[in-house]
């Protein structure tokens, strides 16, 4: 889905939501850095993958929800957001969801680990 997203010109935040998946994140990240540099090699202006990494931030417990919100909507362009999610779990990350969708109207959020949480 990341790259799909890239290809239509929007940026991508990769989000690491505790200590355990910051590896698949940053591989993702990095992986999404490749498919950009391709894409411009083809002559295509994609988006451009951010990390966001919350590890002070622990989502998976509830802890600095308030934090994680805010950092992501002031990273929304236009009321427009694109996220790709590692780790997805409990109501906690439900609230996160929640609240973004009313600081930001146009919340695409993807989640690696669980096909619950699809917000779009």
């Amino acid at each position: 889905m990341a790259i799909q997203w890239l290809r239509c010109g929007h940026d991508v935040y990769v989000v690491s939501t505790c200590d355990g998946s910051e590896a698949a994140c940053m591989m993702l990240y990095h992986l999404l850095l490749q498919s950009v540099k391709t894409q411009q090699s083809a002559g295509v202006s994609p988006g451009q993958p951010h990390p966001l990494k919350y590890l002070k931030y622990d989502l998976c417990k509830g802890k600095d929800v308030e934090k994680a919100v805010n950092a992501l909507s002031q990273a929304a362009r236009g009321g427009s957001l694109y996220v790709i999610v590692d780790e997805v779990s409990g109501s906690y990350f439900h609230t996160v969801c929640d609240k973004l969708l009313t600081q930001v109207p146009d919340l695409h959020l993807w989640p690696g680990s669980r096909a619950g949480y699809v917000y779009h």
